[in-house]
């Protein structure tokens, strides 16, 4: 047996005996947009068991709130930002719209404050 041979055995009787969490990391990388062959590969499991992972946790849900996460998480990678700078960009907005500035101004806005606060007291 290979090196390579008893790692993968080491790390397949490792997963088995932690099947919840396998279950929990396809899920994750089905949600980040990985594809189902590399989470196959990361996670030592067949591509049927990732597909039978991820289909019986969209029909837990719903078929929709699943695909709706997926695209989320996809966009997510896409944009190069996580769920949590996703959250903290969408309170700074609220905050923005409670203050009464205007979606289409919050770049211009932002700016006149940097600019205000940034320059020396005696220009005020």
């Amino acid at each position: 047996m290979t090196i390579l041979t008893k790692s993968l055995f080491v790390r397949s009787v490792l997963i088995n005996n932690n099947a919840g969490e396998v279950r929990a990391l396809v899920i994750r990388d089905w949600l980040s947009g990985k594809p189902r062959d590399t989470i196959a590969h990361d996670n030592v499991v067949s591509f049927g068991a990732v597909s039978n992972i991820v289909n019986e946790w969209r029909h837990a849900l719903d078929v929709s709130d699943g695909d709706a996460l997926r695209e989320l998480g996809i966009m997510f990678r896409k944009l190069g930002i996580t769920a949590p700078q996703c959250a903290i960009g969408f309170r700074l907005a609220n905050i923005l719209k409670d203050l009464g500035v205007d979606e289409e101004n919050f770049g211009n806005f932002v700016s006149q404050v940097y600019n205000q606060c940034t320059k020396p007291m005696s220009q005020t």
